[in-house]
């Protein structure tokens, strides 16, 4: 099987270090696939040092002439909805923030287009579907198909001539979704969705299990095929260890992290020491919203004065119990 990352690096973040420790967690499972890295000239003159690509994973780096013009989040954008023509053959795309837990090489091979769910959820229950619906609104686009909104994370690919055409599509709208200010590639996945009327496939959620308070992901972790624990929120919303910068810099230590070395061996088993889990979309919504942000904050800097507030909740919900008697 051939598996594609997109990586856009250089030696202040971390991305470089999540797509490594991905690679890694594949070569536990699927040590004869066939690994494809596409990068521009920027980040391969980066490989050197502590940042070489290591033999032993036998990554074939393929350096992508990217328009100079773009900044690193859009060279990333364009690489990703170019790649069907810098990849022959079938190939599986996997974001780098990510942990594979099982082989892969079952996966449905007759699909043009495979996805999972944005968050497993269908749009309408999405806790994220007010800022998907909004970003499409200001593209001029469809923000589903038929209720479906698609995370673009993990995708199969067929080499078959409508994946081409929708790849030439999608560039096409992520272009003209940077031009209209939404530099994120998904709202224009989804609309390419909608004009090829559905080709994209809906996958199982264990194909991409999307880790964050925000996610219908917990149904899914046992038999999870991956682990998308999305790194670019930080430790916000994250209850997984690779979102912390300092266990992915670990990698390149002479001792790494052990908790790097553990996730590595068993990554289901890689969630911090307290998780909070929501029973609906409202504590999921609540966990998010600013109003929790604040009161966090508040607890964190100014205990005694979070302590007077929480008194004073609990006397007004006594009264509410006392007036409904």
């Amino acid at each position: 099987m051939k598996i594609v990352y997109v990586l856009i690096s250089n030696e202040n973040d971390t991305y470089y270090e999540q797509t490594i420790i991905s690679v890694m967690s594949l070569r536990k499972v699927m040590p004869e696939a066939e690994v494809i890295l596409l990068v521009d000239n920027d980040t391969f003159d980066t490989f050197k040092g502590k940042r070489t690509m290591p033999e032993n994973l036998k990554v074939n780096v393929i350096a992508v002439n990217v328009p100079a013009e773009y900044n690193s989040k859009d060279r990333s954008r364009y690489l990703k909805t170019t790649m069907r023509s810098n990849v022959t053959g079938d190939f599986l795309y996997i974001d780098g923030d990510t942990v594979i837990c099982e082989s892969m090489e079952d996966i449905d091979r007759n699909m043009i287009i495979g996805c999972v769910l944005d968050k497993h959820y269908m749009l309408d229950n999405n806790p994220s579907g007010r800022g998907i619906i909004k970003r499409a609104n200001q593209c001029g686009f469809h923000s589903d198909y038929e209720g479906k909104h698609f995370n673009g994370g993990f995708m199969w690919v067929k080499d078959d001539k409508r994946s081409y055409e929708f790849f030439n599509l999608w560039y096409d709208l992520w272009k003209l979704a940077r031009d209209k200010g939404v530099t994120q590639d998904q709202a224009s996945l989804n609309e390419a969705n909608y004009r090829f009327n559905g080709l994209i496939q809906e996958m199982d959620g264990t194909w991409n299990c999307q880790i964050s308070n925000r996610t219908g992901a917990l149904q899914y972790l046992y038999n999870a095929r991956m682990i998308h624990y999305f790194a670019s929120y930080g430790n916000r919303g994250v209850p997984y260890d690779l979102a912390d910068r300092e266990i992915l810099k670990s990698v390149f230590d002479d001792e790494p992290d052990h908790r790097l070395l553990e996730i590595l061996d068993t990554p289901k088993a890689g969630f911090k020491s307290v998780c909070t889990i929501g029973n609906d979309l409202a504590d999921a919504d609540l966990l998010e919203s600013n109003t929790f942000l604040y009161i966090k904050k508040l607890y964190l800097k100014h205990k005694r004065i979070f302590k007077l507030i929480e008194k004073g909740c609990h006397c007004l919900n006594a009264l509410d119990r006392k007036l409904k008697k």
